[in-house]
């Protein structure tokens, strides 16, 4: 994409940070928007804020608990997790927060959605099985499809750039593994093979990383490792990691065990850097995406 064609997730960066020259309007280097859930108003909503930390607005506003957002690859959309229903379900809305909409609309709980690279489908996790497995959903909430089934508890897809992989957690070799799949459900692979238990999977830009939660003697930590599982490298204390566009950078959230708070970090585990510093938790960041369609 040209460097001046004007985007939708440009002019939200610019809200948040309270740009207002015409140059940063139009540019892909105006800086990035994560969005993130906090309960820093008495309940878990979704609000964004600038990579610096700073120009923090609100998204949702719900009395029950709404998270773990996901921008759309256009950056125009974020699905989020509502317990606004009995049990749970996978809701789209506008980046700015408006015309939120319930997308799975079942009775069993629904989450842990992904996009795919071109916005079609959404993976995510369900129990209407009987127990927890990968699902697929075209992003106007029709033609569900199971890929994953068993006994064992399958969650938090992650849908590789390619669209042709998905990474997800298994918990059928007794504790949470990181496997990746093809987006058909086929060829369903252990990559991760340890004793801890991983979680939260999340694939780089080109691919050929992904990041992870690793959780041991009960504290998590992030951890890099390439695609086929090997090289696997401790990056910081913390969870739920989140890659920047250009995939230099993760964006995370602290220990739960504590009271939890958002960092970046370079991808070497250098220049680690806290985001938010309310007194209430700050968790699931999500990077919004530089690259849009038309």
């Amino acid at each position: 994409m040209k460097a001046r064609t004007t985007s939708a997730i440009g002019a939200v960066a610019l809200a948040c940070a309270g740009l207002a020259t015409a140059t940063q309007a139009r540019t892909d280097a105006a800086p990035g928007v994560i969005a993130f859930s906090s309960d820093r108003d008495g309940n878990a909503e979704i609000y964004v804020m600038a990579e610096t930390g700073s120009a923090v607005r609100r998204l949702t506003r719900n009395q029950t608990f709404d998270g773990f957002p996901h921008w759309s690859p256009d950056g125009r959309r974020i699905l989020f997790y509502s317990q606004r229903t009995p049990n749970g379900d996978l809701f789209v809305m506008n980046a700015d927060g408006s015309s939120p909409r319930n997308l799975t609309r079942n009775v069993a709980h629904d989450g842990g959605g992904s996009w795919s690279a071109d916005g079609r489908k959404i993976a995510f996790d369900s129990d209407r099985a009987g127990s927890g497995d990968i699902f697929v959903v075209s992003s106007n909430g029709s033609g569900v499809r199971q890929l994953t089934s068993g006994p064992a508890n399958d969650s938090n897809p992650s849908w590789a750039a390619d669209g042709r992989r998905i990474a997800f957690t298994s918990e059928r070799d007794g504790n949470g593994e990181i496997y990746v799949m093809d987006a058909n459900g086929g060829a369903q692979v252990n990559i991760s093979n340890s004793p801890a238990s991983e979680d939260h999977a999340t694939w780089s830009p080109d691919d050929s990383l992904i990041a992870f939660t690793r959780r041991a003697k009960g504290h998590d930590a992030v951890y890099v490792m390439k695609a086929d599982g090997s090289g696997v490298r401790r990056i910081a204390a913390g969870t739920a990691p989140s890659w920047t566009p250009d995939g230099r950078r993760l964006v995370f959230a602290s220990d739960p065990a504590r009271r939890s708070a958002i960092y970046v970090v370079n991808a070497n585990g250098q220049g680690l850097r806290r985001l938010t510093r309310s007194r209430f938790s700050e968790y699931d960041p999500s990077w919004a995406p530089t690259r849009r369609g038309p």
